[in-house]
């Protein structure tokens, strides 16, 4: 197989998936990594529902979260915010209730990768990222988020045995 061959295959083959996709309520990503030889060509292509049931995957989702956050130690009105861990933002867009501990579904931002995380955690990074956030007891605590100028580090410019003397 040449190049010109890869590329026809190629194209003939998500118009076959995009049609697909459109019937079954899928979108369609194709990777931009094509491989080939002599005798075969490798794609990949990633299928994703954009709706369930024919609702909108928002809604079912919101739905979903609706129905089982309060039974898995969540407040109704997580879905949707967005908090800060570990210097990345994640968005909660879900819940999976088959799962008791890791049950809150969070995409990455912006590469959209999925996460779970445990709803204590989420209520946490929540409060820390300045979300009203109910608390297990009820009471809804407000933390402000203030951003501080990064400091310069000491410099000390004794020797090492003045350093280690604390005399400088």
């Amino acid at each position: 197989m040449d190049r010109q061959q890869v590329v026809a295959i190629r194209a003939k083959f998500e118009s076959v998936c995009k049609q697909f996709a459109a019937e079954n309520s899928l979108s369609v990503t194709p990777n931009n990594r094509v491989t080939y030889s002599s005798t075969a060509v490798n794609f990949k292509l990633t299928f994703e529902e954009v709706a369930v049931a024919g609702q909108p995957l928002g809604d079912w989702e919101k739905r979903n979260w609706d129905t089982h956050a309060a039974s898995l130690g969540c407040d109704p009105d997580w879905f949707g915010k967005t908090f800060v861990s570990h210097g990345k933002t994640f968005k909660v867009v879900g819940i999976c209730p088959s799962r008791s501990k890791n049950c809150v579904r969070c995409d990455r931002k912006p590469d959209g990768k999925g996460f779970v995380f445990p709803p204590d955690s989420v209520r946490f990074l929540l409060r820390s990222s300045g979300v009203r956030v109910a608390s297990r007891s009820g009471v809804t605590v407000v933390t402000p988020v203030t951003p501080t100028a990064p400091t310069a580090p000491e410099t000390n410019s004794g020797s090492l045995a003045d350093i280690l003397a604390g005399s400088n």
